[in-house]
């Protein structure tokens, strides 16, 4: 995802929305969850 959103920023698109996204899925895929409970962001 990270060189996804550098090549978007390196063509001007500079979107707060994306690296607020990836620093949620980081924090998200530390912490333990039940596989039921994965399913809801799907």
């Amino acid at each position: 995802m990270a060189a996804y959103a550098e090549h978007a920023f390196n063509l001007g698109f500079d979107e707060q929305e994306i690296y607020n996204f990836m620093e949620e899925s980081m924090v998200m895929i530390t912490k333990p969850i039940l596989l039921s409970d994965a399913f809801i962001w799907i």
